[in-house]
């Protein structure tokens, strides 16, 4: 990412992106993104994306805002200056990080800007830009406090985000690793496809059984690692393992209620946030 001042407190982060068939050719600023993942070789289109922004890294609370960005398509500006949704136009303690990448395989990149939103909380905010005729529309991502990371998991020539999903242990009030969600981009959408990535979500499930095997040596609460090991597990279809965890965490008292209550709420989640079509732990219980 290349850096270059234009006064005191605004700066420029130029990112020059080609698709996988250009990349490698003679242009004096041509770079692949450092962390992009493999695309499809195609031919497509040449993009130059570039950000503005107030600095106020120097302040009590570090922050970049006014976030701007431009996009040039085969040298036709389709955004410029365009301001970040207001949920993610402020970025605390980092600078807002840049980098394009074709997410769907249809030969147009996409632009992301991660940012941290909420201060101390250190949210972590994704804004998509993809083409729309002739402009680009912006989707906002939420992770949590989880972040992603962009890797080809389920086999098909697209890229997803991998993600831990912080909502299942804030409902605990705690600030572990949550479960994995890998999520695929389609037309600004994102859709769940974990189940198609079952060797990841088979490792996951391993690590939150590690978790919570310290948690319960080190007595610590250990309601928020089972709870991200039994949807791991309901996930790859061992249902009766993770009724048998929860069983067996009701015997030791860790529940601070009944196992039945505990797979209640976790059967009420999973539906709610797409894991589960139905509820399938507590009728075991």
């Amino acid at each position: 990412m290349l850096f270059s001042a234009h006064s005191s407190t605004l700066r420029d982060a130029t990112l020059l992106v080609l698709t996988a068939a250009v990349i490698g050719t003679s242009s004096a600023n041509a770079s692949a993104p450092e962390d992009s993942a493999p695309t499809d070789k195609k031919a497509g289109a040449s993009l130059k994306a570039s950000l503005k922004y107030v600095d106020g890294s120097k302040g009590e609370i570090p922050s970049w805002s006014d976030i701007r960005v431009t996009i040039v398509r085969d040298d036709r500006q389709l955004a410029l200056d365009q301001p970040l949704p207001t949920s993610a136009n402020v970025s605390y303690h980092a600078t807002p990080k840049l980098k394009a990448i074709d997410l769907d395989n249809d030969a147009e990149p996409e632009v992301l800007i991660d940012v941290y939103t909420a201060g101390f909380e250190r949210q972590r905010r994704t804004v998509v830009y993809r083409k729309d005729g002739n402009a680009y529309r912006a989707d906002v991502t939420d992770w949590g406090t989880g972040g992603y990371r962009l890797a080809n998991v389920v086999g098909k020539k697209d890229v997803e985000f991998l993600s831990a999903d912080s909502r299942v242990p804030a409902l605990f009030d705690s600030t572990v690793r949550g479960p994995l969600r890998v999520m695929a981009y389609d037309g600004g959408k994102l859709t769940d496809v974990s189940r198609q990535a079952r060797s990841e979500l088979v490792r996951d499930a391993k690590r939150h059984r590690r978790e919570l095997a310290r948690a319960r040596r080190t007595s610590k609460d250990p309601r928020p690692e089972l709870a991200a090991y039994a949807i791991d597990l309901v996930r790859i279809g061992q249902v009766a393992k993770a009724q048998a965890e929860i069983r067996a965490s009701g015997r030791r008292d860790e529940l601070r209620g009944s196992a039945k209550s505990f797979a209640r709420k976790l059967d009420r989640t999973m539906v709610k946030w797409g894991y589960a079509k139905r509820k399938v732990l507590a009728g075991g219980l």
